[in-house]
């Protein structure tokens, strides 16, 4: 079994501190944001527009990679998940600090995939924190992080916080109606 690691950084008053996979400030006395195991939700989709492309993305050979969906797509998020999770990925997205984390280890799984949905509605400080998260960063275990979002304003920030960690990144409009493939990177 690995120690848990510790990293603390100080930014403008703020300490944040890292212990293994969980996330948290002090300063403010506000947790910023962990990861948990996506929720199983029965009665998914089989089959979603797309699904080849997910799983070509999903099994590219770098290590970490992301993707940044922007658009409006209703129950998107759900449908990848499932379909993630069929293909033998774990699955996790952001989480308030009362739930558990799902812990360093990402076991038998082929992976890990971050889905986090709103992506733009995130402080940009605590969305990229979570890239830091010890779950992405497993030796001999691939990471994908997939960032669901309304447009593509932020996307050149995240993509540069992205970069600084060597991932690879792609974006994707998503049509409403459904005429371009929701999961085809451009």
């Amino acid at each position: 079994m690995t120690e848990p690691e510790q990293r603390i950084t100080a930014d403008g008053g703020v300490a944040t501190g890292v212990v293994s996979a969980d996330l948290h400030v002090h300063g403010e006395s506000k947790p910023v944001l962990l990861l948990a195991d996506w929720p199983f939700t029965p009665n998914q989709p089989d089959h979603i527009h797309g699904q080849e492309q997910l799983h070509e993305w999903l099994e590219r050979p770098q290590r970490l990679a992301a993707r940044w969906l922007h658009g409006r797509k209703p129950h998107l998020a759900s449908a990848v998940a499932a379909q993630a999770r069929s293909r033998g990925w774990r699955v996790v997205r952001p989480a308030s600090s009362g739930q558990p984390p799902p812990g360093r280890t990402p076991g038998a799984s082929r992976g890990v995939l971050l889905i986090v949905e709103n992506a733009d509605d995130f402080p940009f400080a605590e969305l990229t924190w979570l890239f830091s998260n010890a779950v992405l960063h497993q030796p001999g275990h691939p990471a994908r992080i997939l960032l669901i979002a309304h447009g593509p304003d932020r996307w050149p920030a995240v993509r540069a916080a992205l970069a600084t960690r060597y991932a690879w990144t792609d974006s994707q409009q998503i049509e409403a109606a459904g005429a371009i493939d929701p999961l085809t990177a451009r």
